[in-house]
């Protein structure tokens, strides 16, 4: 990342992540702060990633059990289940998010978000949610016309499942917190004019991947008490959303992004 940024002449960005790839945006965290603005040092992570050892989500508890030559073939799996069995429940955020949409269970009213989701697609983009339905099933097919042997080594990864896909600086998340906060205090304090890193985290109202054990476990982690005084957290939850539908454009996440990166 730092090469492609120095190639690319920009000195400065702000992180953004979204579910499993929050693992990646605070590890660059911890090995390049310098990439952060120093004025407005920002991460937003969005449908956090919690392993399933801390939220106990029984899809994932299973998969983290299978065979990993099976896990050789995943994508295929999950392509099967997105073209095939249930297009509907189609996932933007990888294998194992799409695994869990399969055994989702109910938790925001359905009809009541059925209709603001209405409401919003037709404000955000003038067309009908079934439209819309219509071209998300059009782009998964897509998206599997492509190799998507990778979605493999994300289940891996995410699952730990494997020798050697372990998680780096955040293999615990209350020990990179700690170690940030050490970082951070330090920064603020031996810069004057320093910004404190701000930690946005973004919640879904319901969230198959985590469950609300693992959207608790999260926020308990970045308590800003923990946190010390070179960062500064907040946490939001988006109403009516799920773990890939917060980032939807009508929630506003991608609009506050934008003004985070111009430091707003």
């Amino acid at each position: 990342m730092p090469a492609l940024l120095a190639h690319l002449h920009i000195p400065h960005i702000s992180l953004a992540s979204h579910s499993s790839g929050t693992l990646f945006a605070l590890n660059l965290l911890a090995a390049h702060p310098n990439l952060l603005s120093p004025a407005h040092p920002t991460v937003t992570l969005i449908s956090p990633w919690v392993h399933q050892s801390h939220t106990a989500v029984l899809s994932l508890v299973a998969a983290s059990h299978l065979p990993n030559p099976l896990l050789n073939h995943w994508d295929a799996i999950i392509k099967f289940g997105l073209t095939r069995v249930s297009p509907a429940l189609g996932s933007s955020s990888g294998a194992l998010a799409s695994l869990t949409g399969w055994f989702r269970t109910p938790g925001v009213e359905k009809g009541r978000r059925g209709d603001e989701e209405e409401r919003k697609c037709r404000e955000a983009f003038g067309i009908t949610g079934e439209v819309r339905k219509e071209l998300e099933k059009t782009m998964f097919r897509y998206v599997f016309e492509e190799n998507t042997k990778g979605a493999n080594d994300e289940a891996r990864l995410c699952l730990k499942s494997t020798e050697g896909c372990g998680w780096l600086a955040c293999e615990d998340y209350p020990e990179f917190v700690k170690s940030t906060k050490d970082t951070w205090e330090n920064r603020v304090d031996a810069n004057v004019g320093a910004g404190k890193l701000k930690i946005r985290i973004v919640l879904p109202e319901e969230d198959a991947m985590v469950g609300e054990k693992g959207k608790e476990y999260f926020k308990a982690c970045w308590k800003q008490e923990k946190c010390g005084r070179g960062i500064e957290v907040e946490c939001v939850q988006i109403k009516g959303t799920d773990h890939d539908s917060v980032t939807n454009p009508e929630n506003g996440i991608l609009e506050s992004l934008f003004s985070a990166a111009k430091g707003q």
